[in-house]
């Protein structure tokens, strides 16, 4: 991370790194930067693995006896087990614009991309 001046006098922190979508290294400001949790041991990101636990879970209880994962001892210590484990990673203007209208249809809210960091030419 370095810090480079604006003409108006004030610092912009600087980040390179690679997307945890593509791979593929971009520069951005690590404040604004969107990014998802991810779980390096399922690899995949902390929202997608908790739904694929809760669809689990769905079939492996009858919903009559255990009503969600809150009642179920063995998905709750999962859900801490991954959430532990989940880093924050920086995803690239390209990656988040085609995850967007799957996230969508899914359920998942959009990963935000207005006023971002990428510096490599985003805009």
């Amino acid at each position: 991370m370095s810090d480079m001046s604006e003409p108006d006098g004030h610092g912009v922190m600087v980040a390179m790194s690679a997307c945890i979508g593509c791979g593929r290294v971009f520069m951005y400001n690590p404040e604004l930067v969107p990014s998802l949790l991810y779980v390096p041991s399922v690899r995949n990101s902390l929202e997608l693995a908790l739904a694929e636990l809760a669809a689990i879970h769905t079939d492996r209880h009858d919903r009559t006896v255990l009503a969600d994962q809150a009642d179920c001892d063995t998905c709750q210590e999962t859900i801490r087990l991954l959430t532990d484990e989940a880093v924050r990673e920086p995803i690239c203007p390209s990656c988040a614009a085609t995850a967007n209208p799957h996230r969508a249809a899914n359920g998942f809210e959009p990963i935000p991309t207005e006023d971002t960091a990428a510096l490599d030419g985003w805009r």
